[in-house]
């Protein structure tokens, strides 16, 4: 089995098989789940800005087997907690005595600000409770980054993400508070940029976590506890985008007969700002047929990093000489076309 080398459209020659405008970017539902200690959720947004230009290069792609499932998304448990998130915020569920409390929300997930350094910024969150019992929650200033399977970790501190953190900036009130059932209260934050800092983005979340109500502190029973995040980014500046498509890989799961293969996309940021990936990815036969189509995933690349995006693929590949063919924009930057052969023996 093998797989090619990218090979990129150069600007002003697209592939004539892709259309000319980029398709509007359509939002994606949240999904999280919880691993360890730490909350992953999945953020998804369009991207408004299209491209400029395009470049040429190639870099050899490789495939390769893994016994790690992808993100469950059609599992009993992704469903069920799809359902319970309702109206928004990233929801983490833990079993503790007490009520059920899972109508409860924080929206927006995601604010976005371009300021200049020295610079105050205040913004409001809402938290929403549609139980029918009061929901009494707690905040809580987190740092975040993507893993391996684009899910964000939400953690209090990662000494890794101290560089571009605006954790340290942020303060929220109230630090505690009760939402009765069936109401909704603001949440007010501010975001003060330092003087003297660099052109560069930042990032950091507001967390939000339930907690026993006065009124039922001491009964028994289930309650479900959850944590609400809304992430924060700040791009200082204006520094430029460097992002491009570093690999394309193809692996086998071993472990799950629904969608056994998939498409793993990394793409690089080598710049101290981020940016949001969005476009199209298809998968063609020989004749240049699409066999299936699906959204790149819209989530942010951080500054100085490599990302990885696994696409689950529902074709089956043994045996086929097929490719992948790629259209994603860098936010403002550009958008690159790519295209990489893929052969599966049986």
């Amino acid at each position: 089995c093998s797989v090619g080398q990218i090979s990129r459209s150069a600007a002003g020659s697209p592939d004539p098989a892709w259309p000319r405008q980029r398709p509007s970017a359509a939002q994606w539902p949240s999904q999280e789940r919880r691993s360890g200690d730490r909350l992953a959720g999945l953020e998804a947004c369009p991207t408004q800005q299209h491209g400029r230009n395009q470049r040429t290069s190639s870099q050899p792609g490789k495939i390769s087997e893994t016994s790690s499932p992808q993100p469950a998304a059609n599992s009993k448990a992704s469903k069920l907690r799809r359902a319970l998130l309702g109206i928004g915020g990233l929801l983490t569920l833990t079993a503790a005595p007490v009520k059920a409390q899972v109508g409860i929300g924080l929206t927006p997930m995601r604010v976005e600000y371009t300021l200049a350094a020295g610079a105050v910024q205040s913004g409001s969150l809402t938290l929403r409770n549609e139980s029918k019992v009061p929901a009494r929650v707690r905040s809580e200033i987190l740092d975040f980054y993507l893993d391996q399977n684009a899910v964000p970790q939400f953690e209090k501190s990662v000494a890794a993400e101290k560089p571009h953190s605006c954790r340290e900036w942020l303060t929220v009130t109230p630090n505690e508070t009760e939402v009765a059932p069936d109401s909704y209260q603001l949440v007010r934050y501010t975001l003060r940029i330092p003087e003297g800092v660099a052109d560069k983005s930042f990032h950091c979340a507001i967390g939000y976590s339930t907690l026993p109500t006065m009124s039922n502190e001491s009964g028994t029973g289930m309650r479900t506890a959850i944590r609400m995040v809304a992430a924060v980014y700040a791009t200082v500046g204006n520094a430029p985008v460097v992002g491009e498509v570093s690999d394309v890989t193809v692996e086998k799961i071993a472990d799950d007969t629904n969608t056994p293969w998939r498409a793993v996309v990394t793409l690089s940021n080598k710049s101290q700002r981020f940016y949001r990936a969005s476009g199209d990815i298809e998968l063609v036969d020989q004749s240049g047929k699409v066999l299936e189509k699906a959204q790149f995933p819209s989530f942010p690349v951080l500054p100085s990093r490599e990302q990885k995006f696994p696409i689950p693929l529902k074709t089956n590949l043994e045996g086929k000489e097929l490719s992948l063919r790629m259209r994603i924009g860098m936010g403002a930057q550009e958008i690159q076309e790519a295209t990489v052969p893929i052969k599966i023996d049986k």
